[in-house]
Order: structure tokens, then sequence, then C-alpha cells
């Protein structure tokens, strides 16, 4: 979203920031809560571990340094090429679809050691705060509530829209809540690991959530600007 708001003219920044970062904080400490509390059933924990283990084995078997070498050369290519074709959000989108492309060729990948996952988190994190500057922020209390309820209300039609896919898919009610909660696809990951939750279900929700953001959302925004501008300029016109 941040990445997203950079590339949108008009955007106040540092509001997108601070909304951003109390919604994602609010997922990860309430959901966590919600999946492990016993309101929630986890379905074939057993089979799902034993399965998950299975495929993590087969990956890190079938994969080598040259296969982790050839996933970055490809990823660094589909950046380049998204921000060649300007798809929203290149250096993400880019990489997700050249490494999805491969994927669907049959080649699996090593899952990456935690040390790089943890750079990498330990990067973001610096960058997002270096950016975040509440003392340039306009109504604070006013910026901080609307952040709150909007996280609130986020988590409550996930649950409500949870128990749907429960009613529809046959899933458990861990994995869907995992699978609509809009948090982040690897904070989720983990959670649907950590409970042997369904866990290409969660995956494979997350993303599709991710692709329909990227791609729906700026068209709007873009729109919704293009209003704005007709409107103040047709007040102009009539106050002229």
């Amino acid at each position: 979203m941040i990445s997203l708001a950079e590339e949108t003219e008009g955007i106040n920044l540092l509001a997108v920031m601070i909304t951003q970062v109390i919604r994602l904080i609010m997922i990860i400490v309430i959901i966590p809560l919600l999946v492990f509390s016993p309101f929630f059933d986890h379905g074939h924990t057993d089979t799902i571990n034993a399965n998950s283990s299975t495929i993590a084995t087969a990956a890190h078997s079938s994969g080598g340094p040259l296969v982790m070498l050839l996933f970055a050369v490809v990823c660094i290519a589909g950046a380049f090429l998204g921000k060649r074709i300007h798809l929203p959000t290149p250096l993400l989108l880019g990489p997700v679809i050249a490494t999805a492309a491969l994927q669907l060729l049959g080649l699996t990948g090593m899952p990456l050691p935690g040390w790089i996952i943890g750079a990498a988190q330990l990067v973001i994190g610096v960058n997002v705060g270096l950016m975040l500057k509440p003392d340039r922020m306009e109504h604070k209390v006013r910026t901080l509530s609307i952040a709150i309820g909007c996280g609130l209300l986020l988590v409550v039609g996930a649950w409500g829209l949870s128990l749907l896919l429960v009613y529809v898919q046959s899933v458990s009610g861990a994995t869907a809540l995992l699978s609509l909660a809009p948090g982040g696809m690897d904070q989720m990951g983990i959670i649907a690991h950590e409970i042997g939750a369904d866990l290409p279900i969660v995956a494979g929700y997350q993303l599709f959530r991710t692709f329909f953001i990227m791609f729906a959302i700026p068209p709007l925004v873009r729109l919704l600007f293009q209003i704005q501008k007709k409107r103040k300029s047709n007040k102009q016109g009539e106050i002229v």
C-alpha cells in the first residue's frame, strides 16, 4: 500500500503509512488471538502438517543453489519488465508473476534461509520507520481514531466472511479466517503453518487479494481524483 501510494499523485503519504501500520499491527495481534482461541477449529492438523512437511522436504531436495540463483535472476528480470510495461508496484508484482510462472512450469524453488527473510523484513521496517513523521501529521486524533476503527471493521468483516467461506467451501474456521484476513500473505501463511491450517488455500486467497488490490485500486483512485477535480472546476466556474 505504501508503494502504491508513492506511485499515485495527490496522496497524503504520511496518513497512508500511519493508517497501514496501525492496521497491520492490529491484524497481527488480533487475528492470532482469534485463531488460537477455542472458538475456531483447526481442521485435520496432523494430516495437513504431514503434507506440509512432505512438500517442504520435496522442495528442499529438488532445489539447490543453482535453482535459487535462477529464481533470483528471474525475479530481478520480472521487476525490470514490470517497470517497462508499467505494472502497478512493479518491484512487487513483477517478481510475483515471474515466480508463479516458474512454478507453473514445474520448477520448485528452495525455501529462503531465515536470515534472508529476517534481513528483508528489517530493511522494510527501517524504511517505513524513517518515513513515519508523526510531528508532521495534521489532525492526529482524528487520523488515529479512523485508523483504529478501520482496523476493527476489517477484522469483523473478515470474521463474518470466514463464516460464509466455511459454509460454502467446507474448510476449517481457522483456514477461512486466515484466508480472508486483511493482513500480509507472509504473516497469515506463518500462522497457518503453525496451527496446521490449509496453507495452499490461505496463500491462494491472500495472493488473489493482493493482485486484486494492486490492479483494481489504482484506476479507482485515479477515477475518484478526476471526479474531485471536475467538481472543483465546476464550483470555481459557478463562483466566477
